[in-house]
């Protein structure tokens, strides 16, 4: 039999509203899915086996936008949106001192990202054009109780012991990794 079998019902639906012939909105719902997977980060073993996969991610995404012209020019394009994503078992890489300091796959809970983007490109000419985009983030754990601790971290970091002397913390409300605030462009 299979190790790992699993289904899901995933798709995007939207709906737009055009002000203009070269000015619309748009609404968009999106349901996201990624497998569960066994961590065969150091080959694949009994012991991954037997520890069985982590579960499979979820996701929900919502995008409000604006788009086009709106002064009537050809040469001047926004793309404005607003975005809503929720996460539920997210996939993450994780430093486990178990596993003798190696990263481990695991299920972190719930996360959410939300933010705002803005992209305007101008044409003035046909040799010469102008992009430029900024994109404001909030992308944090709304729940990973359990998370290993890094290496040297204290009580005082909230590097936590569980009774069976396992040390973790709790990332909840805690910033995503490689997740900045603000990005710009031009």
């Amino acid at each position: 039999g299979d190790l790992l079998t699993d289904t899901a019902l995933i798709g995007r639906a939207g709906l737009r509203y055009a002000f203009t012939d070269q000015l619309s909105s748009f609404f968009t719902y999106s349901r996201g899915y990624k497998s569960g997977a066994f961590d065969a980060t150091l080959g694949i073993t009994s012991d991954v086996l037997a520890g069985g996969p982590v579960a499979p991610e979820t996701s929900n995404a919502f995008e409000l936008g604006l788009r086009g012209n709106p002064f009537g020019t050809p040469a001047f394009f926004i793309d404005l949106s607003l975005f809503y994503n929720s996460y539920e078992d997210f996939h993450v890489q994780a430093f486990d001192p178990s596993e003798g300091g190696a990263s481990a796959l695991r299920n972190a809970g719930r996360t959410t990202t939300r933010g705002a983007e803005l992209s305007v490109n101008w044409q003035p000419t046909d040799g010469f054009s102008l992009e430029s985009a900024v994109q404001y983030l909030d992308a944090f754990f709304e729940e990973f109780v359990g998370a290993p601790c890094f290496p040297g971290q204290t009580a005082a970091g909230g590097c936590l012991s569980s009774d069976s002397g396992v040390s973790f913390q709790d990332l909840e409300g805690q910033g995503l990794p490689n997740a900045p605030e603000w990005k710009l462009s031009i």
